[in-house]
């Protein structure tokens, strides 16, 4: 019945939601030294400064704040922390207010 199907698929996206929480807090525990981010875009914030995402070697986004555009760069980054399901890194070249 498709009431089934629809609880049965609620409940496996809520598992899939708990699961990406869990990951990412696990990468940010885990991490004792900086990991290889590739920025690869930036969008401006109306407080001037850009808000970039990138991905880790394990294909884990990552989103930072900079006062200048690391677009397209290989940067050595910190990860911080998870805000909802937004995981938070800093690199040498992003400001550090998140």
């Amino acid at each position: 019945p498709k009431a089934v199907r629809q609880e049965r698929s609620r409940i496996l996206h809520k598992l899939a939601a708990e699961q990406k929480i869990n990951i990412l807090n696990a990468a940010v525990q885990k991490q004792t030294s900086p990991i290889p981010v590739l920025w690869e875009r930036g969008e401006q914030l109306e407080s001037g400064q850009i808000k970039h995402s990138g991905y880790t070697p394990n294909y884990l986004k990552v989103s930072t704040l900079s006062s200048n555009d690391i677009s397209n760069q290989l940067l050595p980054t910190q990860l911080s922390k998870v805000e909802g399901d937004v995981l938070w890194g800093i690199t040498e070249q992003a400001s550090v207010s998140q």
